[in-house]
């Protein structure tokens, strides 16, 4: 009897999840915490491009900025435009970048709140429950320490924008009475174009919906989803359509896919049953964070840990099932958290093993799971809130510490390398910061001690002739990119090699290295400009003349090789006219 009156209990609830939102849940708490969340994050503010953010096409000085259709011509548009926005508010100034994330961190813990109030009502929650909670998923949405990356880093704004369009599309998918109509089928198919458009994970959204209503339907779950046809079938064919795009997208990708990753899709699914772990740990014991984390993929040498992780998840799995009428909140948090990371945690590979920032959009399923945790924990208001704020503090302190590594390029990859010491490739990006920091000295000394343990490849020696440049010493600058150019002939190295030729007076052997960068690129702009001024200087004006148009020819905004070929033409007019009979 207590059973059927709790479930017509649900059925109501599951009708109208939630019709009363109390002022004091929705704004008061809220916007304090958003207050503690601006003072959490206020480190990063004035933090620098990093690492990805130099392959922003803005970031690029040839990319062609006062062009809208530019920005939003890639397989991002919505993400390119919300950099549109910011360039058009700071230019390449930081700061505008950084403050949109925020914001935009700050919105999708509102829309979190919205997201567990709804399925907590779902699951038959007392409204005093509910309230309290939902604050509280709020609260641990906003300050956890994993959040940081996707956050404090401006490429991370791909997770934070495609999480709020997706969250808002999931609230309103919750939030309505009985059947969907057309009306929110069309607002609802708009969100989800808006979240592909930022960026192709969300592609989970519609079966987060079919998973919601599978879960948590009283009655028949074909009757729920049938009675929700409106938006489920134009929402599958977009979807198809949109799954043909992806798999282009990624299989073009240099850095993930079957081709671009470098891995098999089998040794991938395999290694990140190990992060899945590794994720899990972070979420529960933020220690040890790492930009770059160094995940050794899945090998025969590895095989019994890999057995083992997978029979943890499992067994996680299993006892997520077999509790899900005594946790159901939990074990359906359980459920969209796997949901949630399945496109870059199952098979497909990508070419870093893990990332910290692909948890920010499962973090709704953590949250859930930690809502459970803390409605069982203890009938006793008193206990639960004080165990409840404890753990936000400690998220808050943490979250705040991690933010002040994320304050310098130099401390972020410092840190990083201090947790992946064999990573390569950081030492090159921990040179480029302390560079910028003016920290010359430290930088090479830092490669000095790399190179007793590592072999330099040619990024790394590319990066260590700027060090040397730093110091101004052109003579062991040109050494290391000569040694850098035996192991990768980039045009790039070639070009910097002609740089340093020039300054210690070896014009000749400049010439060659411009040769040689124009054969492996003939569409380097500078290489031309360069090699036009040593021509110049040296009195041959025809060949200078013609580097100079094909400079423009390129680039044809180029003001410095417009000047001089304009300063040519005159010369030789006047040479003409002193010459004529």
């Amino acid at each position: 009897m207590v059973i059927k009156e709790k479930r017509k209990r649900q059925r109501h609830l599951r009708t109208q999840p939630d019709q009363s939102l109390g002022i004091s849940h929705i704004v008061v708490f809220p916007a304090f915490l958003a207050l503690v969340g601006l003072g959490v994050y206020c480190r990063s503010l004035n933090g620098p491009f990093i690492y990805d953010d130099f392959t922003l096409p803005f970031y690029n000085p040839k990319f062609p900025t006062a062009v809208f259709t530019a920005w939003i011509n890639g397989v991002r548009p919505m993400l390119m435009f919300s950099y549109w926005v910011c360039f058009q508010l700071s230019g390449r100034d930081p700061l505008s970048y950084h403050i949109v994330n925020l914001f935009l961190h700050i919105a999708n813990s509102g829309a979190v709140l919205l997201a567990v109030r709804g399925i907590l009502a779902y699951a038959g929650i007392s409204e005093w429950q509910r309230g309290a909670l939902s604050v509280f998923g709020f609260a641990l949405f906003l300050l956890h320490p994993i959040q940081t990356e996707s956050v404090a880093y401006i490429a991370g704004r791909s997770e934070v924008l495609s999480a709020f369009f997706f969250l808002v599309a999931f609230n309103v998918f919750l939030y309505r009475a009985g059947s969907i109509r057309w009306h929110r089928s069309l607002i609802l198919l708009a969100l989800f174009g808006c979240a592909l458009a930022t960026k192709e994970h969300t592609i989970m959204l519609p079966i987060l919906f079919l998973l919601t209503d599978a879960f948590w339907s009283v009655g028949s779950r074909i009757a729920t989803i049938r009675g929700n046809w409106r938006l489920y079938v134009p929402i599958l064919c977009g979807c198809l359509a949109a799954a043909g795009r992806i798999g282009w997208v990624v299989n073009a990708s240099p850095s993930a896919g079957f081709k671009g990753a470098g891995v098999s899709w089998a040794t991938y699914a395999l290694t990140e049953c190990r992060v899945l772990l590794l994720y899990l740990r972070l979420l529960l014991f933020p220690v040890g964070q790492n930009f770059d984390h160094d995940i050794p993929w899945a090998s025969s040498q590895s095989a019994l840990p890999i057995m083992l992780s997978v029979l943890a998840l499992l067994t996680l799995a299993i006892i997520a099932w077999r509790w899900r009428a005594r946790f159901p909140i939990g074990a359906y948090g359980f459920a969209v958290f796997l949901l949630l990371l399945a496109p870059t945690t199952s098979f497909i590979p990508i070419k870093d093993a893990a990332a910290e920032h692909r948890l920010y959009l499962p973090m709704l399923g953590f949250v859930l799971i930690a809502c459970e945790f803390l409605l069982h924990l203890s009938r006793d208001k008193k206990w639960a809130f004080a165990i409840a704020g404890g753990l936000l503090c400690i998220a808050a302190i943490a979250t705040q510490q991690r933010n002040s590594v994320w304050a310098s390029e130099a401390a972020l990859w410092e840190d990083t390398i201090a947790k992946s010491p064999n990573k390569l490739r950081d030492y090159g990006h921990l040179v480029h910061g302390l560079v910028r920091e003016h920290r010359c000295q430290d930088a090479l000394l830092r490669l000095e001690e790399v190179s007793h343990r590592l072999t330099p490849d040619a990024s790394l020696l590319s990066h260590w002739s700027f060090a040397y440049e730093c110091v101004n010493d052109p003579a062991d600058a040109l050494e290391k990119l000569q040694a850098s150019a035996n192991l990768l002939p980039w045009p790039s190295t070639y070009l910097n090699m002609a740089r340093h030729q020039l300054t210690l007076g070896r014009t000749q052997d400049a010439v060659q290295s411009l040769n040689h960068a124009l054969r492996l690129d003939p569409h380097l702009e500078a290489a031309y400009v360069m090699r036009a001024g040593i021509l110049e200087h040296e009195g041959d004006l025809l060949a200078a003349a013609h580097d100079y148009g094909q400079a423009l020819r390129l680039n044809p905004d180029n003001q410095g090789a417009s000047w001089h070929l304009r300063q040519i033409t005159v010369s030789q007019q006047n040479r003409s006219y002193l010459h004529s009979p």
